[in-house]
């Protein structure tokens, strides 16, 4: 399945001081996206930010207030998207 998932709401982090976002931190609002790593995004779910792979070719982008996430090559375990 080839999908690239591209949002373009903004991540709010529910805390203070200025610090990269990480899986587990709280965050708002539901179903934003930031890149972790080249490879790896995050996506908030319930008021969580969880892992989501982004191994693909395109990996994990972040333009402007767009993020993109290719998922096309995850590996067992990587977490998925909910959208």
């Amino acid at each position: 399945m080839s999908r690239l998932f591209l949002a373009t709401s903004t991540l709010s982090l529910l805390a203070c001081g200025s610090f990269a976002p990480k899986a587990g931190d709280a965050c708002s609002p539901e179903g934003s996206l930031a890149c972790e790593s080249p490879t790896m995004g995050l996506e908030c779910r319930d008021g969580t930010l969880r892992s989501i792979s982004c191994r693909g070719p395109g990996g994990c982008l972040e333009e402007g207030n767009q993020v993109r996430c290719d998922p096309t090559h995850a590996e067992p375990g990587d977490g998925c998207a909910a959208a």
